[in-house]
């Protein structure tokens, strides 16, 4: 059984999947089933309504065609194949408004959060410093009496009443202490999630499929970055490549593989993280090989 990831589902809504394509894809039992497993993956917020109602619409576009969607999804695959250069166009353009719509929404959501919860967390840190300060004064307060009290017994029962009240301050503080610190810890954890869920919006993920398409997500890459002459220049070098005989690759794969190489390094030259997915293996072992051979 094939596993249903945050990834997979980003694919398919963008590639308009039904529910009835998930549940056949995925050998789910029900849609509810469905649903279930969705929102195990994401567990934050309302992201897994919101994912399971983009493919609620896809299903219900699906039943009712408008006369511009007569084509079914072979000939819809048939005609991408036939004309490759519109199919890329269209697929790109896809991906830029996903890029620019969902990805952003929940990134500034996040930083939003991120900024309320650092704030939180100073206010605590202070907090807990003020109470540290109110323990530890207590404290003396409390030892100093009892001197007073060791040499001084006449005065003991003066003292009595101020020795009980700042035994009652020290529990009263211990107690707070305790609870801000277990908030602070809450809140820490919490914000090292959203920091880390913001670092993984922020990727750039690249998709390399067997037909040549390079696919970019949530980034943009500069047209002269592969520009004809730069891209004929890149395939040169890999053509000269000593192991490149070792690997089963077309020309075109080859191609592919130069203009991926000219995305990752300006990727790389400006501070940029990214993550690169293949559908080929063979390509991913070359593109690997070539790497490691330039960088070594």
């Amino acid at each position: 059984m094939k596993k249903l990831t945050s990834k997979a589902l980003r694919i398919l809504v963008k590639r308009h999947a039904t529910l009835s394509d998930l549940l056949n894809e995925y050998h789910f039992s029900s849609e509810e089933e469905l649903f279930q497993a969705i929102r195990k993956i994401y567990s934050h917020g309302d992201e897994a309504q919101r994912i399971f109602s983009a493919f609620q619409k896809n299903s219900k576009k699906a039943n009712t065609p408008s006369p511009e969607q007569t084509q079914s999804p072979c000939e819809q695959t048939i005609e991408e194949h036939a004309n490759p250069v519109e199919a890329t166009k269209v697929e790109l353009d896809i991906s830029e408004q996903q890029a620019n719509t969902e990805p952003l929404s929940r990134q500034a959501q996040l930083e939003a959060e991120e900024q309320s919860l650092s704030s939180n967390l100073i206010g605590l840190e202070n907090q807990h410093k003020e109470l540290v300060s109110q323990h530890l004064s207590s404290k003396k307060v409390l030892l100093r009496m009892q001197s007073i009290l060791e040499e001084m017994q006449r005065l003991m029962s003066a003292h009595c009443t101020n020795l009980e009240r700042e035994l009652e301050r020290i529990q009263a503080t211990s107690a707070a202490i305790a609870e801000v610190s277990q908030k602070k810890r809450t809140v820490a954890a919490h914000l090292k999630e959203v920091r880390a869920e913001l670092e993984e919006l922020k990727k750039v993920s690249i998709f390399v499929y067997a037909s040549g398409l390079l696919e970019l997500e949530n980034g943009e890459i500069p047209a002269t970055v592969s520009s004809e002459e730069t891209l004929q220049n890149k395939f040169m070098e890999l053509i000269q490549y000593p192991r490149a005989s070792e690997f089963s690759v077309t020309l075109k794969e080859i191609n592919t593989v130069a203009k991926l190489l000219l995305w990752t390094e300006y990727l790389a030259s400006s501070g940029l993280a990214f993550e690169i997915s293949f559908d080929s293996e063979e390509v991913q072992r070359f593109y690997e090989a070539v790497t490691a051979f330039t960088t070594a």
